[in-house]
């Protein structure tokens, strides 16, 4: 097996994280809660948050969170 088949998730469904948003898109830096996973695309994990702030969800890449 090849390293990247065998990475996983750093965060588990329902874990309280904090998101910062890398991107250029215009989003509130804030607590979140993980809803959801997907593989990995182009060898990096995704992930369903709800932000606590505005109670939206958005998918965010792995590199955008850390643990609060």
């Amino acid at each position: 097996m090849c390293a990247a088949s065998m990475a996983e998730h750093k965060f588990k469904i329902g874990e309280i994280v904090y998101f910062q948003s890398l991107s250029e898109r215009k989003i509130r830096s804030g607590r979140c809660q993980i809803i959801g996973r997907s593989p990995a695309q182009d060898g990096k994990f995704q992930y369903v948050i709800r932000s606590e702030y505005d109670n939206h969800e958005r998918v965010v890449k792995e590199s955008e969170l850390s643990r609060y």
